[in-house]
Protein backbone atom coordinates (compact mmCIF):
# COMPACT_ATOMS: atom_id res chain seq x y z
CA UNK A 1 0.00 0.00 0.00
CA UNK A 2 3.07 2.44 0.56
CA UNK A 3 4.63 1.82 -2.62
CA UNK A 4 1.19 2.65 -4.49
CA UNK A 5 1.21 5.48 -2.28
CA UNK A 6 4.59 6.68 -3.08
CA UNK A 7 3.88 6.25 -7.09
CA UNK A 8 0.69 7.89 -7.18
CA UNK A 9 2.59 10.82 -4.88
CA UNK A 10 5.54 11.20 -7.22
CA UNK A 11 3.45 10.57 -10.36
CA UNK A 12 1.20 13.84 -8.98
CA UNK A 13 4.56 15.97 -8.40
CA UNK A 14 6.21 15.64 -11.34
CA UNK A 15 2.73 15.99 -13.16
CA UNK A 16 1.15 18.74 -11.63
CA UNK A 17 4.15 21.74 -10.73
CA UNK A 18 2.59 24.61 -12.44
CA UNK A 19 6.00 26.31 -12.24
CA UNK A 20 7.49 23.54 -14.59
CA UNK A 21 8.58 24.15 -18.28
CA UNK A 22 8.53 21.35 -20.84
CA UNK A 23 12.13 21.54 -20.75
CA UNK A 24 12.13 21.44 -16.84
CA UNK A 25 10.17 18.03 -17.37
CA UNK A 26 12.45 16.21 -19.24
CA UNK A 27 15.02 16.12 -16.64
CA UNK A 28 13.16 13.68 -14.59
CA UNK A 29 12.45 9.74 -15.28
CA UNK A 30 11.04 6.96 -13.28
CA UNK A 31 12.32 3.72 -12.84
CA UNK A 32 10.32 0.17 -12.08
CA UNK A 33 13.32 -2.04 -11.86
CA UNK A 34 11.07 -5.02 -12.24
CA UNK A 35 13.83 -7.11 -13.91
CA UNK A 36 17.00 -7.78 -12.53
CA UNK A 37 19.61 -10.25 -13.32
CA UNK A 38 22.57 -10.67 -10.67
CA UNK A 39 25.98 -11.30 -13.09
CA UNK A 40 27.98 -12.83 -9.95
CA UNK A 41 25.52 -15.74 -8.79
CA UNK A 42 22.48 -15.44 -6.69
CA UNK A 43 22.78 -17.53 -3.60
CA UNK A 44 19.30 -16.73 -2.38
CA UNK A 45 20.05 -13.02 -0.82
CA UNK A 46 18.08 -11.36 -3.36
CA UNK A 47 15.42 -12.05 -5.55
CA UNK A 48 15.84 -11.87 -9.17
CA UNK A 49 13.79 -11.64 -12.57
CA UNK A 50 10.34 -9.57 -11.80
CA UNK A 51 10.21 -10.46 -7.69
CA UNK A 52 11.81 -7.25 -7.07
CA UNK A 53 9.61 -4.57 -6.31
CA UNK A 54 11.75 -1.33 -7.02
CA UNK A 55 10.75 2.27 -7.99
CA UNK A 56 13.02 5.21 -8.56
CA UNK A 57 12.10 8.83 -9.50
CA UNK A 58 15.68 10.58 -10.70
CA UNK A 59 16.12 14.05 -11.54
CA UNK A 60 19.21 15.31 -13.36
CA UNK A 61 21.05 18.76 -12.55
CA UNK A 62 20.91 20.31 -15.86
CA UNK A 63 20.48 18.56 -19.58
CA UNK A 64 24.09 18.31 -19.89
CA UNK A 65 24.74 17.17 -16.49
CA UNK A 66 26.01 13.59 -15.60
CA UNK A 67 25.43 13.77 -12.39
CA UNK A 68 21.54 13.35 -10.80
CA UNK A 69 19.97 12.51 -8.01
CA UNK A 70 17.83 9.35 -7.32
CA UNK A 71 15.14 8.53 -4.90
CA UNK A 72 13.81 5.07 -4.54
CA UNK A 73 12.79 1.71 -2.62
CA UNK A 74 13.43 -1.93 -2.98
CA UNK A 75 10.84 -3.78 -1.19
CA UNK A 76 12.56 -7.41 -1.07
CA UNK A 77 9.75 -10.47 -0.95
CA UNK A 78 11.11 -12.83 1.68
Amino acid sequence: MLNKLWILLSGLLVVAMPSAQAGELNLYSMNTGSYVYHMTGNHGQYNEHFNNNFFSVERKFSQDSKYSVLVGNDEKQL
